[in-house]
């Protein structure tokens, strides 16, 4: 064990000697200081710009990571449906959104889970923009680009299914959330709820 132990402290003794020698790690100060990062930062790929609902054309769908989505629908008061081309009850469901954005004096945004669990995202851009067209659709639609789990968390997503449809204050609060479909029963309480935001 003793020749071990002596072998073992002669190659570290070398390798701390190279290094020194050839100066192989950095020294404190000879980088400048950098901010870090925020903590949700490298979770998003690539950078994303403020982005308005001013700057989706009506109708349009829009490929945005979970941070921007965050950011537009916080301009609100709004109705916010999250959807998913796939998803039987949400092509259900749409017939009474359509009656609900014809007579809401807010506007209505759909947030689009296709490109969730490694959809290819251009793929994903197109399904939602080819079912919005077939729908006859008239309000924004923004697909996810992302993880759900850090979408999830980001936007506070407490029932992690679709459909779904939130009230937007204001302020950008959620203050009323539906979890299922929107029958056309529903559509007079959500106009009333609305109206008083």
């Amino acid at each position: 064990m003793g020749l071990l132990h002596t072998i073992g402290k002669r190659v570290a003794l070398q390798v701390a000697a190279l290094v020194a020698r050839n100066e192989l790690f950095e020294r404190y100060g000879d980088r400048p200081v950098q901010p870090p990062l925020d903590p949700d930062a490298w979770l998003d790929s690539g950078n994303e710009a403020e982005v308005t609902l001013e700057e989706v054309t009506t109708g349009e769908s829009q490929l945005l990571g979970a941070t921007a989505i965050g950011r537009a629908i916080s301009k609100g008061p709004m109705v916010v449906n999250h959807w998913a081309t796939w998803c039987e009850s949400c092509a259900d469901e749409k017939p009474a959104l359509k009656a609900l954005a014809r007579q809401a004096d807010v506007p209505i945004v759909g947030v689009s889970w296709d490109a969730f669990e490694g959809a290819d995202y251009d793929e994903a851009l197109q399904l939602v923009q080819r079912f919005v067209e077939e729908e006859g659709l008239t309000w924004d639609q923004l697909v996810v680009k992302g993880k759900a789990p850090h979408f999830f968390k980001v936007l506070g997503v407490e029932f992690k299914q679709i459909p779904q449809t939130w009230i937007v204050d204001a302020s950008g609060e959620v203050v009323h959330r539906i979890e299922g479909p929107i029958e056309a029963s529903d559509v007079d309480a959500l106009l009333k709820r609305v109206e008083s935001l």
